[in-house]
């Protein structure tokens, strides 16, 4: 699931850390350690560590920081050029 999809889901259930099954701070700290991200994984650490009243500024850093993989996520792929195919010889 797209992660900027998940920040807003979490926004609407009031920053209850439970936009995915699990607890989307534990969410995003693994997807932190997949991508070897530290800084996320802190931001994701401290958001679950964090007073209700400051996980919206939390979840703000969370945002941004990973604004870039919405955009990444929408680039095409390159194509691979298909093998130039030899043609056969010309018999005699």
């Amino acid at each position: 699931m797209e992660i900027s999809r998940l920040i807003e889901k979490e926004r609407k259930l009031g920053y209850s850390d439970s936009a995915v099954f699990g607890g989307f701070s534990a969410y995003v700290a693994a997807r932190a350690r997949l991508e070897q991200n530290e800084a996320l994984a802190a931001l994701a650490n401290a958001y679950r560590e964090a007073a209700l009243q400051e996980r919206p500024r939390l979840l703000q850093a969370i945002a941004e920081q990973t604004a870039g993989e919405t955009a990444d996520m929408a680039k095409p792929a390159a194509t691979a050029k298909p093998a130039a195919t030899a043609k056969p010889a010309a018999t005699a």
